[in-house]
């Protein structure tokens, strides 16, 4: 366990349990599995429906969990003591983003037959928009959480 400036047991406490909080990790990060699936099937001009969507959601989920395990990494290394974890935590959020970049560049660019530039494009718009939204349903769950935790800020 990294040594954290927060308490480690306030954001179970929060959502009610350990496992809400692994829940909430998973809603947030399924997100960008969604948005580069629905990203792709608008790019082909396909109907997005349960069936259509789940072949690339599946896929996506296996790409999304090698990046969100880094990244969160990154992401508890920011809150060690002292800023002790700040090099590690902007090495591993930085791997993190790398590699999560060049897989959904090489995704689109095979599956869509488009170009390494309109790839990247595609692929920042759909990261930008899955962030936007993880970080609202982030917001929304704290809220959630405030909201049914007596005294929790």
């Amino acid at each position: 366990m990294l040594p954290s400036v927060f308490d480690p047991a306030e954001a179970a406490r929060q959502l009610g349990s350990g496992s809400n909080l692994l829940i909430a990790r998973g809603v947030i990060f399924g997100v960008y599995p969604l948005s580069m699936s629905v990203t792709l099937l608008r790019w082909k001009q396909v109907g997005i429906t349960r069936d259509t969507l789940r072949p690339p959601f599946f896929s996506q989920c296996y790409v999304a969990a090698p990046f969100a395990f880094p990244f969160l990494l990154g992401i508890d290394f920011f809150s060690m003591p002292l800023e002790m974890g700040i090099l590690p935590g902007v090495i591993a959020v930085a791997v993190a983003l790398v590699w999560y970049a060049q897989a959904q560049i090489r995704w689109f660019t095979r599956d869509l037959e488009i170009s390494a530039i309109k790839a990247t494009i595609t692929f920042i718009g759909a990261f930008m928009i899955a962030t936007v939204a993880a970080l609202s349903v982030a917001v929304m769950i704290n809220l959630d959480a405030q909201s049914f935790v007596p005294g929790a800020i």
